[in-house]
């Protein structure tokens, strides 16, 4: 994706994450590992700033973070005819003082990184001048309630200050007794738990919360009601999750580990048929990179090696020369280690499967399929290409994968169900 913004330097993209950067699209002009510890697109307090981008972004214009390590450049929102960008910077970002003020006050983007450490001491209120300055800031009720929420003395020093009710819940267990207490809510106040419900970030509390909600039947009823509703949504989460995978396999410094970090989260890019993913499953034979379980209850075994990892090695070929002869032909290194590899695995799941039940909790063992994922299909020559295909031809229940077929059969998964179910770009619903 290109930043349609004079910028003297060369700008990079790719896709926040979605439960804690919304998603939302990120330019960057340095190196990522040189600031950042993995190539997870994140940082601390960065959902706050990204919804703040977000809510403000006029209509018709994309969202979207700038971050950069200069200091000879203006921070703040600038708009070009395609996006609607906060330009910050990275450094003096993560150096902040880590105080829930800082990552409100992000939120109001007329206050710049730089001016945000005036405001790090908010939580030791004593004086009325410093409580005005920030209700000027356009403060409101709830957001004053989540940030007293942070320091339980902070209602006591607030009360000395401004009217406010030593009675209200100070405490999560006592705001719910509370809301217990009320019976039957309105719209209005499902709306207001609705909204509280949509902050949370962790998606384990997400779905706690919707296994709490699907107990009974009238639950799950409604449940599938959503379901229906959310479907073109969904895929389009799909979609982005394929170009954050595209992305990944793009820069040249993705490692297998980062790979395997992305596919742990990401199991539809293996294919509709799995149920489950469990990455570094231990078995009998020790630790798998990822067993997938598929719909009828049996597993699959996944053996990742590098992405830049050649599969074959073959005689290069001169332009109008004959293909190289057979015996210039040999397996990539990481292959030949690999293939041998997921054979012992499989060979010790079907003669142990008491033992990767009892002690494992495998289920259904027995004669796994086997997938190899390593290198990339565009990095072989066409007669290269045949000699992977031959190679999976002859292999029983196995399967080698360059990383960016699965892309492919992704893509074309993610075509067919748009096409099935009548999804357009754009559209908001299935019809």
């Amino acid at each position: 994706m290109e930043l349609d913004l004079e910028w003297d330097r060369q700008i990079w993209w790719r896709r926040g994450a979605p439960q804690r950067l919304c998603g939302i699209s990120v330019f960057y002009d340095f190196a990522w590992l040189d600031v950042f510890a993995d190539e997870r697109t994140h940082f601390r307090h960065g959902q706050r700033l990204a919804e703040g981008v977000q809510e403000r972004c006029p209509e018709g214009l994309e969202a979207a973070l700038l971050l950069t390590r200069r200091t000879d450049v203006a921070q703040g929102l600038r708009t070009t005819p395609n996006h609607f960008i906060y330009v910050l910077n990275i450094d003096e970002w993560l150096a902040a003082e880590d105080d829930f003020s800082l990552a409100y006050l992000a939120t109001h983007l007329s206050v710049e990184p730089e001016d945000l450490s005036q405001y790090a001491d908010l939580s030791l209120i004593g004086d009325p001048a410093e409580v005005s300055k920030v209700l000027d800031q356009q403060l409101t009720v709830d957001r004053v309630a989540e940030w007293l929420q942070q320091d339980g003395e902070r209602i006591e020093r607030l009360a000395g200050l401004v009217d406010f009710r030593l009675a209200a819940p100070t405490d999560v267990d006592h705001a719910l007794d509370v809301i217990e207490a009320l019976g039957d809510l309105d719209e209005r106040q499902i709306q207001k738990l609705v909204d509280f419900v949509s902050r949370l970030t962790d998606a384990d509390q997400r779905a706690a919360l919707i296994r709490g909600a699907t107990t009974d039947q009238p639950g799950r009823a409604a449940a599938a009601v959503v379901l229906h509703e959310r479907v073109a949504e969904r895929v389009a989460d799909a979609g982005r999750d394929l170009e954050a995978y595209r992305t990944l396999l793009n820069n040249p410094l993705a490692s297998e580990t980062n790979m395997q970090d992305f596919l742990a989260t990401h199991p539809l890019l293996f294919g509709l048929e799995y149920a489950s993913i469990r990455p570094q499953q231990s078995g009998p034979s020790g630790s798998m990179d990822f067993l997938l379980e598929r719909f009828d209850g049996y597993n699959d075994v996944v053996e990742l090696k590098g992405p830049n990892e050649p599969i074959l090695r073959s005689r290069q070929q001169t332009p109008g020369s004959a293909v190289p002869t057979p015996h210039h032909y040999r397996l990539g290194k990481e292959l030949a280690h690999a293939l041998p590899q997921a054979l012992a695995y499989r060979d010790r799941l079907s003669r142990h499967p008491g033992a990767a039940e009892e002690f494992h909790g495998i289920r259904n063992a027995r004669e796994p399929r086997l997938l190899i994922i390593l290198g990339r299909q565009s990095a072989l020559a066409d007669h290269e290409r045949l000699v992977l295909l031959e190679l999976n031809r002859s292999l029983h229940r196995a399967e080698v994968v360059p990383y960016d077929v699965i892309a492919q059969r992704a893509e074309v998964t993610l075509t067919n169900i748009s096409s099935y179910l009548g999804l357009t770009e754009g559209s908001e619903q299935p019809t």
